[in-house]
């Protein structure tokens, strides 16, 4: 059976390995959102996707034109999937180990996040995990948490 999943993630070579790691296990077809912003689109038109792989951190244009990171990115997507009932399965997958908006919201820690996460995204929400461009100790906790998402 063939899975169709969106990869939300703004890092052509994170983007990439994650789609090399799913593959080793299942037929899947893909949809690439570089940003936030073009994620809204794809996730309504792709109602259909069996599954969401969401980065966190995104780069966003500072207002003089520098790149800042905003740590807390994709809560937006999930908050804007909530908001439509848009019922797809999410897994989260940083290259993080703290996460911070730069104003509001901050989490120390990814059990902080995954805490967080389970209790205001819980129609959507299935795990989190690191992704490790050195090491494959990752794909592991990634299998598991696909297996329960295609459940």
């Amino acid at each position: 059976m063939t899975r169709h999943i969106l990869i939300v993630e703004d890092v052509k070579e994170k983007r990439d390995l994650l789609l090399r790691t799913v593959s080793q296990r299942y037929d899947i077809t893909d949809d690439w959102a570089q940003s936030i912003a073009s994620a809204y689109s794809l996730v309504v038109t792709s109602k259909s996707a069996d599954l969401i792989l969401l980065d966190m951190a995104f780069a966003s244009q500072h207002s003089l034109n520098r790149l800042q990171a905003n740590g807390t990115a994709g809560l937006e997507l999930l908050q804007y999937m909530r908001a439509r009932q848009i019922q797809v399965p999410v897994i989260v997958a940083t290259s993080h180990d703290s996460f911070t908006d730069g104003a509001n919201l901050q989490f120390q820690s990814i059990a902080e996040l995954d805490r967080y996460l389970k209790a205001h995204f819980p129609n959507n929400y299935v795990g989190i995990i690191r992704v490790q461009h050195n090491g494959n100790d990752w794909n592991t906790e990634l299998f598991s948490l696909l297996e329960s998402a295609f459940r």
